[in-house]
């Protein structure tokens, strides 16, 4: 996503690869400082809108998928706020624990350690259903902010002009592979699961659909590489 913030990107997200299959679809964990006075995703919502420019939320970098579902939140919340890049996730923890930085959104896997120890609080998740690693926190949908909805999502992709035969044997052999039982197992124990359907035309229709929506976000936003 970081490319869309270029002027002058060095590829195209889309148009110079050829999708294979989709393999995962990892949702965020919106996740605040442990003294912000905000219980649920609507009281956060209120907060921010009622407080411009007053917090902060964090991310690993310009353009990260932290960066850029927090700007979906904010938008969806009605809220302005300022991002704060870190070059490493330890240290987006750590100053979120300080109450530093007071929000933001990071994959199930990376979130759900520090979070389980409780040294941050867990709103809600940004997938377009529960995550089954957190079952009883609700997605941001049903916390009232349908807007807000954001699928992280893993796939394989080739270069541009990939023949279809191999594409098809690609994606079928990957089909194969994630009906094992075991590796479905381990992909849930990182907060991740299979798509319905990971065959390479839906996973290609994905691709486009988010392109297209994150093109949107940028021009929209005034998202610019710093």
């Amino acid at each position: 996503m970081a490319t869309l913030l270029n002027a002058n990107p060095p590829y195209h997200p889309v148009k110079d690869f050829t999708p294979v299959a989709g393999i995962a679809l990892v949702p965020n964990l919106l996740v605040v400082s442990p003294n912000l006075p905000a219980k649920t995703v609507k009281e956060l919502a209120a907060l921010l809108r009622a407080n411009p420019g007053k917090y902060n939320y964090a991310s690993v970098g310009v353009g990260s998928l932290a960066h850029i579902g927090g700007e979906i939140f904010n938008r969806a919340a009605g809220a302005k706020q300022v991002h704060v890049p870190f070059k490493f996730l330890a240290d987006a923890f750590t100053e979120t624990m300080a109450d530093r930085v007071h929000y933001f959104l990071f994959t199930v896997p990376s979130a759900s350690p520090i979070v389980r120890e409780g040294r941050l609080r867990a709103l809600a998740v940004s997938g377009s259903k529960r995550s089954s690693a957190w079952p009883d926190l609700p997605t941001v949908a049903e916390a009232g902010l349908p807007e807000a909805t954001a699928d992280g999502w893993f796939g394989l992709v080739g270069p541009a002009g990939v023949p279809n035969t191999i594409v098809t044997q690609l994606s079928g052999d990957i089909a194969k592979l994630l009906r094992d039982v075991k590796i479905r197992e381990a992909l849930a124990r990182g907060g991740a699961e299979v798509p319905n359907d990971t065959s390479a035309a839906v996973f290609g229709k994905l691709m486009q659909s988010e392109y297209e929506r994150y093109v949107r976000l940028v021009k929209e936003s005034g998202l610019k590489a710093q």
